[in-house]
């Protein structure tokens, strides 16, 4: 399977202690997804725009990593190949960033600023939690510029609603409707 760029990889601890969550806040400007998209050719046009794009990403995730309390993450959402923005997410005060570093990236009219339910720390150890709670519940738990993405195996709509509820905006949960369909990410609900 192919990750998107903005994917991390999250190690966990079973047993590490209790989960302290800042409460999520409610998402009113969600990220965009990447348009799905085949690459042409060798896919050197996706290349030379990631690499016209690095210095916006160097911008984003220095001003970012200066305000660890709001930001979530960075990454590039692709429109087509060789067509990308950067794009940057914080808990709140959208406009306030939006302006600060249109100040300071090269293309400004490719950058979008978005909101999350939590900052990156806390997003990345939910991940983390989740993985060990749910172990053998679930098909993939993943975090990339949005919520955390769950995927859960078939039959486990309870579950789904729980976590739902209990995380709100800072989780993006699937339930695979069948066990064949779910091993290969297709027929599925989300929550």
């Amino acid at each position: 399977t192919v990750l998107p760029a903005t994917t991390s990889v999250v190690s966990t601890t079973v047993g590490s202690g209790s989960l302290v969550l800042p409460e999520p806040v409610r998402v009113n400007e969600p990220c965009p997804q990447s348009t799905p998209f085949q690459p042409a050719g060798d896919g050197s046009a996706m290349l030379e725009e990631a690499s016209r794009l690095e210095p916006m990403l160097g911008v984003v995730v220095a001003y970012g990593g200066e305000r660890p309390d709001e930001f979530g993450s960075y990454g590039l959402i692709w429109h087509g190949d060789g067509d990308a923005s950067v794009v940057i997410s914080f808990t709140g005060r959208l406009n306030e960033h939006r302006s600060a570093l249109g100040g300071r990236v090269e293309f400004p009219d490719e950058l979008v600023v978005c909101q999350v339910a939590l900052p990156g720390q806390a997003s990345e150890a939910l991940a983390g939690a989740l993985a060990a709670d749910l172990a053998g519940r679930f098909q993939s738990i993943g975090r990339g510029i949005g919520p955390v993405d769950v995927v859960l195996n078939a039959g486990e709509d309870v579950l789904a609603d729980q976590l739902v509820s209990e995380y709100g905006d800072a989780v993006h949960v699937t339930v695979c409707r069948d066990v064949a369909d779910c091993a290969i990410g297709e027929d599925e609900t989300d929550r």
